[in-house]
């Protein structure tokens, strides 16, 4: 799986693992579609703390309807670089997928 050209020097010494991961478990980790995505993957969303300056990458679910209202998709959580929140992503819609 080829690296997100605009991952660019966000990825960490995580990434390359997550990515070897997300083939292993055969996982395809959604590469943004928006240009103004800096993460390179869909549903990724870094933060940078107000304080130590340290960025870090969460993702969530994407929204859906329930009853005619919009609900926003689960946080899934927090992650040490983008890849990484991909492949979480990418399981967490694996496990909503077999639950329905």
């Amino acid at each position: 799986m080829p690296l997100p050209t605009r991952l660019g020097s966000l990825g960490g010494c995580g990434t390359e693992a997550a990515l070897a991961q997300a083939d292993r478990e055969l996982l395809t980790l959604e590469p943004a579609k928006r240009k103004d995505n800096s993460t390179g993957f869909e549903g990724v969303s870094p933060s940078t703390h107000p304080t130590s300056g340290v960025v870090s990458f969460s993702c969530r679910l994407p929204q859906e309807m329930r009853g005619g209202k919009r609900i926003n998709g689960d946080r899934i959580g927090t992650y040490t670089t983008a890849a990484e929140a991909a492949l979480f992503l990418a399981r967490a819609k694996v496990r909503a997928r077999a639950e329905v």
